[in-house]
């Protein structure tokens, strides 16, 4: 009773390590105490009958970016005497840049010729490509589309 143990935890994606940390857990009941049957951590709403099962709930915030995408997988271990617990699960992340970058145009809708202002923010340092085909290109037959 009263243990303190450690969990310790990585975050990963594209084959890199992004970052890494420890929380220190105190186990302090009879239902906190290490079952060695027990194999996995879990992540989630825990739905488990035998209350023995669930050993420490414990609540790890982790921070994404636009090195996450499009996977980050966190792996978790626990070191209890001569034994290990290990897992790990993989997450999806949404799309995101490093620099945010807004567009505006004047019109949605113009006719061939029209004039359309674009007006491109971002932040200092930031490099950019754009790209802005008029659709009447298309009637022409381009065979150089860009998708």
């Amino acid at each position: 009773k009263n243990s303190e143990q450690t969990i310790n935890w990585y975050l990963l994606s594209g084959g890199h390590k992004l970052s890494e940390s420890s929380e220190p857990v105190t186990i302090g009941s009879e239902s906190d105490l290490l079952n060695p049957n027990l194999v996995q951590l879990s992540y989630g709403d825990a739905k488990v009958n035998e209350a023995d099962k669930i050993l420490k709930e414990v609540e790890l915030t982790v921070n994404t970016n636009h090195t996450s995408y499009p996977e980050l997988t966190v792996i978790a271990m626990v070191n209890s005497q001569n034994s290990s617990l290990t897992d790990s699960h993989k997450f999806k992340v949404g799309y995101c840049t490093e620099h945010q970058v807004g567009l505006q145009l004047s019109t949605l809708k113009s006719q061939p010729r029209g004039k359309v202002d674009m007006t491109v923010e971002s932040e200092e340092g930031s490099l950019c490509g754009l790209s802005l085909v008029d659709k009447s290109v298309d009637l022409l037959g381009n065979e150089n589309k860009v998708t």
